[in-house]
């Protein structure tokens, strides 16, 4: 028969299959849902990256012809502009060069005209200028020749002096040093005399040249005040008269500018309304190229939440599975291990009664009994079979002769058998153990020990009835 601890141990090798099988089975279940999983999320990265790719190319067409659009109508839109530009510049040119000849043959009238006034005046000047010089030269030559005679008459004097006195120095006898300080004092005077001389010529001189210069600023001041006078007359002719060629080529340009500027209206026209459909066309193609994106999206979106959805609900199916079988495989085993250990409990319960009924009253406390219950169900034993308790052994001779005797007087009990098991009300005053019956041997070797481990939630009350009495 199986022990306890056998049961608990096949006990726990089966949970531990029963886990082992649950792993292994939840595992695989893993490892395909994460397939599944991952084939479902492959068709749709593959399906989007179609999708997308679809979606990009046709953005690009969309891209690209518009900018051919935009192209053709920025090339139509500059060539008119060019040729407008063109013709209008060609006006602008024609209109300059008409105004440049008009003004210059204007112009070149108006400044003869005044050259040949300035000329008559400045020439009228120079005249005046060219007279009062050659009267300042004349007056300069008989200042020279005055001056020169005076010159000429103090050198004869000094001539005079010098040898007048050089000849009354030999007749006075005067020495070389008297002589040669009076020469110094002649010297000296006739530098004084020559130099005033020359210092009055100079000054006259000078008068000539401040003349000479007076009469030339007032050239150049008339010359000048001429010069400005004609410039501001001709300067105003000829604003006047760039006023009135200016006026007139305003009058050409505005002209030309309103045929610029209608012409140019008309091209900016015709550009924004080719621009507006062409805008036009490229938001409506790329909004249904958004449009295939989007519904294309959500399906392959929807498709891809159904799948793992459905991967979701296998995945739990086939855990709940997995659970329900490790979950019944353990309660199998819970079963058949409280199967087992009733059994191994009715087996014990029938060893202790067999070896109670011959007094051995162990195979109680295998089963949980305490030693107090034990005791009591021994000595009932004993009192209902004494003859075969003393038999066995499980009382002495003593105390087996008080019980076919009755008790003596001063009895207390005792003796092999812990007390008195009662017996007949009146018993001979001694007796004699020869008149009872001969101890028997038993061989209890033949009834296996029970186990000591007790089974927890089994019902015990119903065991003290099955002890077995043996009539004496």
């Amino acid at each position: 028969m199986a022990t306890i601890e056998e049961i608990n141990a096949e006990r726990a090798a089966r949970d531990a299959n029963a886990g082992t099988t649950y792993t292994n089975r939840q595992a695989a279940n893993d490892a395909v849902t994460a397939q599944r999983q991952q084939e479902a999320a492959g068709l749709y990265d593959n399906g989007m990256a179609a999708v997308t790719d679809r979606y990009k190319q046709v953005d690009a067409d969309i891209n690209t012809s518009t900018l051919q659009r935009q192209a053709d109508r920025d090339k139509t839109y500059a060539g008119r502009e060019a040729d407008l530009t063109n013709t209008y510049n060609a006006r602008m040119d024609e209109a300059n060069a008409l105004y440049n000849q008009r003004t210059a043959e204007s112009a070149g009238k108006i400044n003869a005209l005044y050259d040949d006034a300035l000329a008559a005046q400045k020439q009228q000047y120079k005249t005046a200028l060219d007279q009062g010089i050659a009267a300042q030269e004349e007056a300069r030559s008989g200042i020279a020749r005055a001056y020169q005679q005076s010159a000429n008459d103090l050198a004869a004097q000094y001539e005079r002096n010098r040898r007048n006195l050089n000849t009354q120095a030999m007749v006075n006898g005067l020495n070389s040093g008297t002589g040669s300080q009076m020469q110094l004092s002649v010297n000296n005077a006739f530098s004084r005399d020559y130099g005033r001389l020359r210092g009055d010529e100079s000054a006259q001189n000078a008068g000539i040249d401040r003349a000479i210069a007076n009469l030339k600023v007032d050239y150049e001041n008339n010359i000048a005040q001429a010069l400005a006078d004609n410039n501001y007359q001709r300067a105003s002719a000829l604003l006047e008269d760039y006023k009135q060629q200016l006026a007139w080529l305003d009058n050409q340009r505005d002209r030309n500018r309103d045929y610029y500027d209608t012409m140019h209206m008309q091209n900016v026209n015709r550009y924004d309304t080719q621009t507006e459909n062409i805008n036009n066309r490229y938001d409506a193609l790329r909004a249904d190229n958004l449009n295939y994106l989007d519904n294309q999206t959500s399906a392959l979106r929807n498709q891809y939440i159904a799948s793992r959805e459905n991967i979701a609900n296998r995945y739990d199916q086939m855990t709940l599975n997995n659970q329900n079988l490790y979950d019944s495989t353990i309660a199998a085993n819970q079963d058949w291990s409280d199967t087992e250990k009733l059994r191994m409990r009715q087996e014990q319960e029938k060893q202790a009664q067999t070896l109670a009924s011959y007094g051995d009253f162990s195979g109680y406390l295998q089963l949980g009994y305490d030693q107090d219950t034990v005791n009591a169900m021994r000595q009932m034993w004993i009192n209902q079979n004494p003859q075969l308790a003393w038999q066995m052994g499980i009382i002495d001779d003593a105390t087996y002769l008080r019980w076919i005797n009755g008790p003596q007087e001063g009895d207390t009990g005792g003796g092999g058998g812990g007390g008195w098991y009662g017996g007949p009300s009146s018993s001979p005053d001694t007796g004699d153990i020869s008149k009872a019956p001969s101890k028997v041997s038993i061989d209890t070797s033949v009834f296996s020990t029970p186990t000591k481990e007790k089974q927890a939630g089994l019902d015990y009350s119903g065991l003290k009835s099955s002890i077995h009495k043996t009539a004496r």
